[in-house]
């Protein structure tokens, strides 16, 4: 353990003597600063910068379906987003059209023990925790024993399930600090738009097509693995249904394959098929809206955002259904 962090035992057994799970839960965001040191003892804030070596995750506990409780460490571009989406019931990490979406390291606790870690990429099964995963794994261990110790001690207040505030941990030298402080700012991005033949597009607007409608869209991982190169990854399709009508076009990703653009090529594909245009579009993320948002417009269909996509979910629940009970075996690309 010593070369994953010069003190992983002591921090190992002080969180478990402390059970912070007992004292916090899903509601309560514990932001935590890992990687590297800020310069001085004022807080460094929440704007993340690649280029200073700092890497800000989102801590926080949950009841496990195997466990008794879980340890969620999130990480990627925008932990902050993605824990605010889970406390909304817009992102439900493993579940119908978020499954093999969760970027994070994820703990098992069952017993008042710690019973398994593993590092949980979008798109890829669970895998056990590289060295410098478990260093970070350590490091937010430390960081919620100090968080706890100063609610005892008074110095931190404890966060009720409503509140808007979470907490900050940064570390100066070798010492943690920690503060009360709103969500950190979202970490907006630009997308660039999708691309589609301009004379499909011209087709279409002059076919003078009946508009009517509304259509799902999203891509969505399904827990059956194939393998590139030498990683195994989920089966990835892009669709788009229609209630009642269910599914109306259905594509099967290859390795590397853009999902937007493929959501793209199966609206397109669905309008000439079904010689009608729907008047709304409805996505799941905002990414997906702002890429085909162009398409859209100049179609004259209507975009909206909306937490569940109902009929895709049926329809991927079909989908997993049919798949052979006893099948074990992966597909190569």
């Amino acid at each position: 353990m010593s070369a994953i962090h010069p003190d992983a035992l002591r921090i190992h057994e002080r969180f478990l003597e402390l059970s912070p799970w007992t004292r916090f839960d899903e509601w309560t965001g514990i932001f935590i600063e890992v990687d590297s040191a800020p310069s001085s003892a004022t807080p460094s804030g929440f704007n993340f910068n690649p280029q200073e070596n700092k890497q800000l995750v989102c801590a926080f506990f949950g009841e496990g379906r195997a466990s008794d409780f879980k340890l969620m460490i999130l990480r990627g571009h925008d932990p902050c987003r993605r824990y605010l989406q889970y406390r909304s019931g817009e992102w439900i990490p493993e579940f119908g059209l978020d499954f093999a979406t969760t970027d994070a390291i994820q703990v098992a606790i069952t017993e008042d023990n710690i019973d398994g870690d593993e590092s949980c990429k979008p798109g890829q099964p669970p895998e056990p925790l590289r060295m410098d995963e478990k260093r970070i794994l350590y490091e937010v261990l430390e960081a919620i024993n100090h968080a706890v110790t100063l609610v005892d001690e008074e110095k931190l207040p404890m966060l009720g399930e409503t509140e808007d505030y979470c907490y900050h941990l940064w570390k100066v030298g070798k010492k943690w600090k920690a503060e009360v402080t709103e969500f950190p700012d979202e970490q907006f991005r630009k997308y660039d738009p999708i691309q589609i033949q301009e004379a499909r597009l011209k087709r279409i607007q002059a076919a003078g097509l009946l508009t009517d409608g509304v259509w799902e869209a999203s891509s969505f991982f399904l827990p059956a693995t194939r393998f590139q190169g030498d990683q195994e990854v989920f089966v990835q399709c892009a669709g788009i249904a229609e209630s009642p009508s269910g599914l109306l076009g259905l594509v099967t990703l290859e390795a590397h394959a853009d999902p937007e653009q493929e959501l793209a090529e199966a609206l397109i594909g669905s309008i000439e098929k079904q010689k009608r245009i729907p008047q709304f579009f409805i996505v799941k993320e905002e990414k997906a809206a702002e890429r085909l948002l162009p398409i859209l417009s100049y179609l004259g269909i209507h975009v909206r955002l909306r937490k569940r996509l109902r009929e895709l979910e049926h329809i991927r629940e079909q989908m997993i259904e049919s798949f052979p009970e006893d099948e074990e075996e992966s597909t190569e690309t």
